[in-house]
């Protein structure tokens, strides 16, 4: 079962970023971010792949 929504909330508060700040760094809105973390929407693909480099994380970390 995909858990990205609760996997980045956490991984973004133990970075200590804002929803803010992730967004300007992938050219999306804050909004967007609050909406992967809500599970209303999910990111497309290059932005999931974004997201693993700037967390320097696995993919599973985000999505499991």
């Amino acid at each position: 079962m995909i858990n990205l929504g609760n996997n980045l909330k956490k991984i973004r508060e133990s970075s200590e970023l804002s929803q803010e700040i992730i967004a300007s760094k992938l050219g999306v809105s804050r909004q967007a971010i609050s909406q992967w973390e809500h599970g209303l929407t999910y990111p497309d693909i290059k932005n999931l792949v974004r997201l693993t480099q700037i967390f320097c994380c696995d993919i599973n970390e985000l999505l499991f």
